[in-house]
């Protein structure tokens, strides 16, 4: 856009440039006819020119179309480099907002395992992956907790039995022992 307005405001000032010339080279033709015409004499309506003055007027005349010929011929040739060269800037926009929608479009997409995803899609795998991940930790910890709670019950109970167990061995023996010691006292008393 830029680009142009610069190229507008070249051309104005160049036009404006151009026809001051123009203009200028059109008043000075305008007076060498003008010197033409009052330097010539007259007869009857008519003006009788000399040759010299004619020739030297037609002479200056074809200079200045020559001339202008030639700038007219250079202007459409710059207009020709100008018009190459808006051209070539237009293919470099062109190719500069392709890079940008291929950048844009890797800022908005991300790679995961060698797939290309969108942000979106890349935020949702990653959530689901956290929560399904939290999830099993929880329940890991659930199941620890309970499976904690079981052993340590289990431990408690078997703690317990294995005092009962110790009791019981411990009243079975001194029973034995007495029973052996009234057994032996009686074999004493019996004989």
């Amino acid at each position: 856009m830029k680009f142009y307005f610069f190229l507008l405001i070249l051309i104005i000032t160049h036009t404006s440039i151009l026809a001051q010339d123009s203009i200028a080279t059109h008043e000075k033709l305008n007076n060498k006819f003008n010197e033409v015409i009052e330097s010539s004499n007259r007869y009857q309506e008519y003006r009788v020119i000399e040759i010299d003055k004619i020739n030297k007027l037609k002479k200056e005349v074809t200079s200045t179309v020559e001339d202008q010929d030639i700038e007219i011929n250079n202007l459409n040739k710059r207009i020709e480099d100008q018009v190459i060269q808006i051209q070539e800037l237009n293919d470099q926009m062109e190719a500069s907002k392709i890079d940008i929608a291929a950048l844009e479009k890797g800022q908005d997409s991300m790679e995961l395992l060698g797939i290309q995803l969108e942000k979106s899609m890349y935020n949702i795998i990653l959530w689901s992956i956290i929560g399904i991940l939290t999830l099993l930790l929880i329940s890991f910890i659930y199941k620890f907790k309970n499976s904690n709670t079981l052993t340590s019950t289990a431990q408690e109970q078997l703690a317990q039995i294995e005092e009962e167990y110790e009791n019981y061995r411990r009243n079975a023996l001194e029973k034995e022992q007495r029973l052996n010691r009234q057994l032996l006292d009686a074999k004493k008393a019996n004989k």
